[in-house]
């Protein structure tokens, strides 16, 4: 069962009317959608997943408890954040299945992306390797985000699910493929040898100049 939350991000001195507002938009919007797990929904930062304007509050309307430059500052917050994509946008790739955000940097998975690319930067073109999966790193400068690396796993298989799930400390990023098969053990061992089936790996990842991955096992 995915859990489901909701992020609160970003809007400041929150009065009683501001509270109110947000309750109202809450009960207009429906079921929460689950965090980290609607391919079908773009990343959003800086605003309120899954909440909408519905009838109770129309178009023109102000909720009571609420000045004009209030309900115009929440209405900005839910309507102001970025549009983020792959760089390689591909059907089913999954794109968002996980997120990670830390400070200014934000990590994406797509676990089921096709490249055969392995590492830092490469080649996105060649889509050979179904379901190998991605990682893609997201940088916030002077309010504006940009895409900074692509991730691959150092040993990309097919169906090995890099990306499935990522978590950012800082500047270091650790990666999970569920489904890698090789049989080595323990950090940095041989990757070779894919007769462990559906083992599992995490790539450990730094950005000296680079983002840098030690594979463990």
């Amino acid at each position: 069962m995915k859990l489901k939350k909701y992020h609160l991000i970003g809007l400041g001195k929150i009065s009683q009317g501001l509270i109110l507002a947000v309750l109202l938009l809450m009960m207009s919007a429906g079921p929460a959608r689950p965090a980290f797990a609607d391919s079908t929904s773009p990343p959003v930062l800086n605003t309120m997943p899954g909440l909408s304007v519905g009838p109770s509050v129309g178009p023109g309307q102000i909720p009571n408890g609420l000045s004009a430059a209030d309900w115009l500052s929440i209405q900005g917050q839910i309507a102001g954040g970025p549009y983020l994509k792959a760089s390689n946008t591909g059907a089913d790739d999954q794109f968002g299945y996980s997120m990670a955000l830390s400070g200014d940097t934000l990590v994406v998975g797509a676990y089921l992306e096709d490249s055969n690319a392995t590492g830092v930067g490469g080649e996105q073109g060649n889509n050979s390797a179904s379901e190998s999966g991605a990682a893609y790193v997201f940088v916030r400068s002077g309010g504006l985000w940009s895409q900074q690396a692509y991730l691959k796993a150092s040993n990309t298989g097919m169906g090995d699910g890099f990306g499935l799930s990522v978590a950012l400390s800082g500047d270091t990023l650790v990666v999970g493929a569920n489904f890698e098969d090789s049989n080595a053990t323990g950090v940095g061992g041989d990757q070779g040898d894919n007769s462990a089936v559906d083992a599992g790996a995490a790539y450990l990842f730094a950005p000296i100049y680079i983002w840098l991955p030690v594979v463990i096992k």
